[in-house]
């Protein structure tokens, strides 16, 4: 699942969003993904919809989840921990370093959750 395709955070806008090369690589290595930006309904460039109701794209099991834009809403609401208190063998790949792990493990959320970039929080 990846959360966040747009180019920046708190905007819809997909051209040049680097999401697109993990994309592709992961479709590539067909990998199952499924979509969600509050932003973005329609992938003009990979012709693809967009979930924009988490709550909605939650709704399911996954194996992994990227959060891969630094939307305002994944580092504020409360649906991205539920959703892994329930599920704790998904794997979090957070590429900006939104997740505070410490407030994670606070409320006994132990997901394996890998950062691999810190954006400008």
């Amino acid at each position: 699942m990846f959360l966040g395709v747009s180019y920046l955070n708190d905007v819809g806008d997909t051209r040049y969003t680097p999401v697109e090369l993990l994309y592709d690589h992961l479709t590539t290595a067909k990998a199952n993904l499924e979509l969600h930006d509050s932003y973005v309904s329609y992938w003009q460039e990979k012709d693809l919809a967009v979930e924009q109701d988490l709550q909605k794209a939650l709704n399911q099991t996954f194996d992994a989840i990227l959060l891969s834009t630094m939307h305002s809403e994944y580092r504020s609401n409360s649906a991205i921990e539920n959703y892994l208190a329930e599920h704790p063998n998904t794997v979090v790949f957070d590429l900006w370093g939104m997740l505070n792990i410490l407030d994670l493990k606070k409320k006994n959320i132990n997901n394996k959750v890998i950062v691999t970039g810190r954006g400008d929080l």
